[in-house]
Parts: structure tokens; sequence; C-alpha cells
């Protein structure tokens, strides 16, 4: 982790974004964070992996569900 002043992020924005790829930086201004920078995972799904238990149910099985209620006319009622 990288600690900088808002200041010094916008002298050298380029070189702590550069940074930012490798690790994270945070952005304090008056001893206090206002900002951080990190680079974004490489594979958004890779990251929420462990988070939701695996039931089994999957995007094929959610796809076939919705298109099943939509032909016996059963939509899902706005709340």
């Amino acid at each position: 982790m990288i600690q900088i002043t808002a200041n010094d992020f916008e002298i050298n924005v380029k070189k702590y974004l550069t940074l930012a790829t490798k690790e994270r930086v945070h952005i304090t201004e008056n001893g206090n964070d206002i900002a951080i920078l990190a680079a974004p995972p490489k594979n958004i799904v890779d990251s929420f992996i462990g988070v939701i238990p695996d039931d089994g149910y999957s995007v094929k099985t959610a796809r076939q569900e919705r298109r099943g209620n939509f032909a016996r006319g059963i939509f899902a009622k706005a709340s």
C-alpha cells in the first residue's frame, strides 16, 4: 500500500496510475483517506467465487425457468 497526498497525486497522476496496477494507492488530504486507487480484478467473476455457495443453479437453468414462465404467461410482478 502506498499513501500519498492529494497534491502529490495531482502533480504525478500518470506515475500513480501506473503504480495502482501493482498495489493500492491511498490518496489523503489533511491526513484522511479521500480515495483509493486499485486495479480491477482480472476477472470480476473470479472475485466472487466462494462468496455465494454453489447450489447448482446456473445461468442456463435460470434462462430455462424464465422461458417456461413466459410461455405459461407467468410474469414476475414489479414491487
